[in-house]
């Protein structure tokens, strides 16, 4: 057991350093604040997803040979990761006032969500049985998957405002919406599969459930801020070509479809990924 401890503690430690999670994330705050708009984006966005399939792909059939302390283990390690980096980024957030200093933090935040999910797919995949376990592995996968999506796209988006002068006019209002978790924006979806997932746990998950909600509340004001200041004009160019194909990204959410479509797509890559 202690070596196991040992072991899973560095291999989740070495995924929350390479997608940027508290409290491995000293790095973040700096390089997206002193980096190219552009590079920053896709560091912000698209190189994270493949840490967490590692983290997943590689743990949960390692969890699901040991007992049920192993996974127990993993999983409130995971978990009280999660909640960490949502309140680490959140107050980070709070306390900056440079929009791309904001943003680092934010994504620290957006990381503990995914953390989240995380947590449940490694529980689940290990010990799950039945239809109650069926559905918070689908619901955390869908969780997940959107979350990256609306990360990615919403990082992109806003840093692109950067590059571009500030100039986002609408567009980086409709950003902050979504990662604020407004319905029916895709950013509302990714939220909703997560708390889900947390839920059908039962209390081992409740808590972590009421504790994004929290979060989310206290992201508005941060993202209100940015939004405001992103949105001084409108974007010309390549700049608008790129910032209204992420707002189409977030709009997602509106076409009702989506949500199911989600829920069926993860419900098909679990006997890939448990």
């Amino acid at each position: 057991m202690p070596l196991f401890i040992l072991g899973y503690t560095l291999v989740l430690l070495g995924v929350m350093l390479e997608i940027g999670a508290a409290p491995m994330h000293i790095w973040v705050p700096d390089v997206f604040t002193a980096g190219d708009p552009i590079p920053v984006s896709i560091l912000a966005s698209t190189v994270k997803i493949m840490p967490l399939v590692v983290l997943v792909k590689l743990m949960a059939p390692v969890l699901a040979n040991l007992g049920e302390a192993y996974v127990s283990f993993a999983y409130w390690l995971t978990a009280v990761m999660a909640a960490l980096s949502m309140i680490i980024g959140n107050v980070g957030a709070l306390t900056s006032r440079e929009s791309a200093r904001v943003l680092a933090y934010s994504s620290i935040a957006n990381m503990g969500y995914v953390l989240a999910a995380a947590a449940v797919l490694i529980n689940e995949s290990a010990l799950g049985k039945g239809q109650q376990a069926s559905q918070a592995l689908i619901y955390a996968l869908a969780g997940l998957i959107t979350q990256l999506l609306v990360n990615a796209a919403g990082k992109i988006g806003y840093f692109t405002i950067i590059k571009g002068g500030g100039k986002g006019s609408v567009y980086s209002y409709l950003f902050g919406l979504s990662f604020i978790g407004t319905p029916p924006l895709l950013g509302f979806w990714s939220k909703l599969f997560i708390i889900l997932s947390l839920i059908y746990l039962g209390p081992a998950g409740l808590w972590l459930a009421i504790f994004l909600v929290a979060n989310s509340v206290i992201s508005i004001p941060y993202y209100i801020r940015v939004s405001r200041e992103l949105s001084a004009r409108a974007p010309l160019g390549i700049t608008l070509y790129t910032v209204l194909l992420m707002s189409i990204i977030m709009l997602l959410g509106v076409i009702i479809p989506i949500p199911a479509m989600v829920v069926s797509l993860s419900r098909g890559l679990l006997s890939y990924i448990a």
